[in-house]
Order: structure tokens, then sequence, then C-alpha cells
């Protein structure tokens, strides 16, 4: 690397060197003619013509020494900066063209209340989309999502995936509910511990009651996983949510991926895998042939008993109307109205 920086140096060098000795020697020979009369004995006609052709040398040397000068430097800088920008602009094309499969298309900032800046991304997907994946920990605004907009069209036709912790998994839940208390910046004692993980029971046990409300509306499948708090990924046909569990806001940042990316498709597939070996599965529709239907008050007690929740719908449903209201207020707060998709 060295002895190529000093070759390049030495050229530069010979060059100018060069330059400067023809620039000399055209200046002797202008000179020469321009004074050939005085040096030899020469006729009128010659001597006027070589007087000529030497001012014409010697013009021309000061119109190339003045250009060197002054225009040549400007001129080698405005090449210089337009091969720098060519460099650049293909250098980033390439890399966009390397890494584009793995590079979200936007990320949205963390915030205390929803934006409108992702509903304006967030909506165009959902009304495209055939399907509605989620997977998270309890889905407290997804049921809240799907319960306030269950008489729209658009919903009506989706087919709604949704992955929840199982509320009967010890550990995992542990690791969430430390996950909360981090987010809060609380002091995780023995007391705030166990009351942050009977709260992420109650959540589940409130989405599934909301999902059962809307049954005949919006046909829902719920799946338990067992995950550690990761991730919260919603997935549509065209393009992916993907939030981190990380930071203390009430909304992370989240990254949104385009279908074609690597994340999108490695994201797809945990989340076949996480349905596919669920610890337990219900559907929650008015009809159907499957063993897992919810269809009626009954079943959802029985399931919800199964889970290992003591209180009756009725309860639930209250503290559901209470969870809602606040989650609108939210909505409302970060300028997105709550009648409209979002």
């Amino acid at each position: 690397m060295a002895n190529g920086g000093d070759d390049r140096k030495l050229r530069a060098r010979y060059a100018r060197a060069r330059a400067v000795i023809i620039v000399v020697f055209l200046i002797v020979i202008g000179a020469a003619l321009s004074d050939i009369g005085a040096i030899i004995e020469v006729s009128k006609e010659i001597d006027s013509y070589s007087k000529s052709v030497g001012s014409a040398i010697l013009a021309s040397v000061v119109v190339y020494i003045l250009i060197s000068w002054l225009l040549e430097p400007v001129r080698q800088r405005a090449q210089a900066a337009d091969v720098s920008r060519f460099a650049i602009e293909v250098a980033n094309q390439q890399f966009q063209e390397r890494f584009e499969a793995s590079l979200p298309t936007a990320t949205y900032e963390a915030s205390a209340v929803p934006k409108p800046k992702f509903r304006e991304a967030f909506v165009p997907l959902l009304v495209s989309s055939t399907r509605y994946d989620y997977k998270g920990d309890s889905a407290n605004f997804t049921s809240f999502r799907l319960y306030t907009l269950s008489g729209k069209d658009e919903l009506r036709r989706l087919e709604v995936r949704i992955c929840v912790i199982d509320p009967r998994a010890e550990e995992p839940l542990r690791a969430h509910a430390e996950h909360r208390i981090a987010r809060k910046r609380q002091v995780p004692t023995a007391d705030i511990l166990e009351r942050e993980i009977k709260q992420i029971r109650e959540d589940v046990f409130i989405s599934m009651v909301a999902l059962f409300d809307i049954r005949h509306a919006v046909a829902t499948n719920l799946y338990f996983h067992r995950d550690l708090p990761f991730f919260r990924c919603e997935m549509f046909d065209d393009g992916m949510f993907l939030t981190y569990y990380l930071g203390s806001a009430a909304y992370p940042e989240t990254l949104h991926f385009a279908r074609n990316t690597r994340p999108y498709m490695a994201y797809n597939k945990s989340l076949e895998l996480t349905r596919r070996f669920a610890w337990e599965a219900i559907y929650f529709s008015s009809v159907g042939p499957s063993a897992d239907l919810v269809a009626t008050e009954e079943k959802l007690v029985e399931r919800l008993q199964i889970l290992g929740c003591q209180a009756n719908p009725e309860t639930l449903r209250e503290k559901m109307d209470t969870r809602f209201e606040t989650l609108r207020g939210e909505l409302e707060s970060g300028g997105v109205s709550p009648l409209g998709l979002f």
C-alpha cells in the first residue's frame, strides 16, 4: 500500500517536471524565433514570419500557464467532486441491493401513545391482506383493535390467528412479569412480581372474553405459547410490524418489513412453528367443526377454568370495558380516531 502511494507521487512529480521542461523549451523556441533577426542574418520575409510564429508560441505558452494556474485547479476540483458523487451513488446502490433483503422499510419510534404515522402504514396492509397474525404476551391492544373494528368488513374477511402466553406457564410468566416491572422502572420485590404475574394472567383472560364476544363477526384462532419475552409481531400478506421488547415506552420502537425481506420470512416461519406446537388452541366462532370450537358461554367458562381462571366472564367484561376505555383515550391522545381503521 505504501509502495503504491510512493509510485503515484513519483509519477505525479515526473509529469510536473515534464510539463515544466516543455514550457521552458517552448519559451526558448518562441523567444528565439521572435528575435531570430538579431541572432542571424535573414531576409525580412523570413524575419517577419519567424516573429509571427515565435509570438504565437509565446502567446500559447502564456495562455497555457494562465489556464493551468487559474482554470485547471477549478476544473480538477469539479471533476473530483463529480467522481466522488458518482462513487457514493454506486456504493449506496450496491449497499441497497446487497442489504435491502434485511433492512426495514420504515422505523416507528417509541411513544407513550399510538401515532398517526404508524396507522398510515398499518391500515393499508390490513386492508389488502387475507390474514392477520399476531404473537406477543397478552394481546391487550390487539384484542381491543379486533373488538372495536369487528363491525368493519375489512376485519370480517380476515383469517385471524393470535398467539399469547400460556397463563399456566410459571417460568415464562415470571419472565414476562419481570420485563413489565423493568419497563415501569420498579424494584421487582416478591409482592410486586406476584401481582404482575396475576395481572398478565388476567390480561390473557380478558383478551379471551373479548375475542369470544366478537365470534359472530370475526372468527379467531387463539394459540398459547410458552416463549420468553423477546418480540411482538403483527403479520400480513405483504408486510410485518416487528417490535422488540426493549425500553420503557408503552409502545416500543416498531420496525416495518416488506414481504420479500429475510426477517419477514424468518418470523413468518416462527409464527407457523408457534401455532403448530402450541400448548393449547381455541377457536372462537359461532359455528365450526373444530373440537377446539368455543361457541357458547358455558364452553368459554370451561376453557377459562382449564387455564386457571377463577373469575366469571361478567367480571372480566367489566375489567375489559375499563381497559378498552383507557386504550381509546390513548388513541385519541395520539391523534388517531377509534371510529376508523387503526
